[in-house]
């Protein structure tokens, strides 16, 4: 029996005894200005996240292992990995900015498809670490020249109009200024294209009950946002910062990908 189901188990007893554990709190909902003021905290908070990582033998595999880590989180990954794909209708030779790369698997993945990839994130272990994997695994086309690039939280240090395509995968909840983001996405990409975004959301069941449709949780220790503040929509923002074309939101809940523009 696994820890899920036992925990179900002595929940239930619980309740029936009068013993049920009282409900927590619900998170705190920080104010825009509020996590914008906080963007140097979460990014640090990040970077330790990412040292403790390359520093544990066990966090170091999982990293290297994405998308196939967990037998739990792979097919979801990949579902949503195929919903991106499909909307940033990549070509070869194409460079394609991983933004919020983390350790770089994603951009592994691109660089296998002989795109010219640019993994850019505010933690720079997190960024080693992916060079340290594209350097030991020989699949890896190292002419292409892949980039880790750091980010300062706000400035994205790419010339104007300077790749083809951009992708954020669970990645863009983590963003406390997403519009100053989605703004710099839209500066740094050529004519005819738009960021895509993918997370974690209604459609993909959860560990806990997979024939649930409740909504993945979002939470990640690299920052310590609420739940709450890090579930703002991404198509309101879009719209004030973007005017054309529209963002590709790959949403596993509508089973639907709204096309780029193709110029």
């Amino acid at each position: 029996m696994n820890r899920t189901r036992l925990q179900a188990l002595l929940d239930a007893a619980g309740r029936r005894l009068g013993l049920a554990r009282p409900a927590p709190p619900p998170p705190r909902a920080y104010t825009d200005e509020e996590l914008i003021r906080r963007t140097g905290e979460f990014n640090q908070a990040a970077e330790q996240y990412w040292r403790d990582v390359a520093s544990d033998p066990a966090a170091r595999r999982h990293a290297f292992n994405k998308p196939l880590s967990t037998v739990q989180d792979t097919p979801g990954m990949f579902y949503r990995l195929g919903l991106v794909l499909d909307a940033l209708d990549l070509g070869v030779g194409m460079t394609v900015l991983d933004f919020g790369a983390g350790g770089c698997w994603l951009s592994s993945c691109l660089n296998r498809l002989r795109c010219r990839t640019i993994a850019m994130d505010v933690s720079q272990a997190a960024l080693d670490l992916g060079r340290e994997m594209f350097e030991m695994d020989p699949r890896h086309l190292m002419d292409l020249e892949p980039r880790f690039v750091g980010y300062d939280g706000h400035h994205i240090g790419l010339p104007d109009a300077s790749v083809d395509r951009a992708v954020m995968f669970d990645a863009f909840h983590h963003v406390p200024n997403q519009e100053e983001v989605l703004a710099e996405l839209v500066r740094v990409l050529r004519p005819g294209a738009g960021p895509c975004s993918a997370s974690r959301g209604r459609g993909i069941p959860t560990r806990t009950s997979p024939s649930s449709r409740r909504r993945r949780p979002v939470c990640s220790r690299t920052t310590s946002m609420s739940r709450t503040s890090r579930r703002r929509r991404w198509r309101p923002a879009s719209r004030r910062c973007c005017s054309s074309p529209t963002p590709a939101l790959a949403d596993p809940g509508s089973r639907r990908v709204p096309p780029l523009d193709r110029g």
